[in-house]
């Protein structure tokens, strides 16, 4: 049987050989189900957040400040009166 230890904070970090039985990997999410007494932990499937970043780009993101702006012209042009 493999334990772990609660801390203070209500924290316990999920055993190795746990993680690698359930195929868990860092930020995935996990489902815990009470039912008579004991508690059943599941891998959440389909969390669109194990991806996140997993594509890379030659292109670095435009800072917000630029996104803001180009935003602002896109507006303008759109509610711009006519002339």
């Amino acid at each position: 049987m493999t334990t772990s230890t609660i801390t203070s904070k209500g924290q316990t970090t999920i055993p190795k050989d746990v993680r690698t039985l359930l195929g868990l990997e860092p930020t995935q999410q996990v489902s815990y189900e009470v039912k008579d007494g004991y508690v059943i932990m599941r891998p959440v499937e389909g969390s669109l957040d194990r991806f996140a970043g997993i594509l890379k780009s030659k292109k670095s993101a435009a800072p917000k400040s630029e996104a803001r702006r180009a935003a602002a012209r896109s507006r303008g042009k759109r509610y711009a009166a006519p002339r």
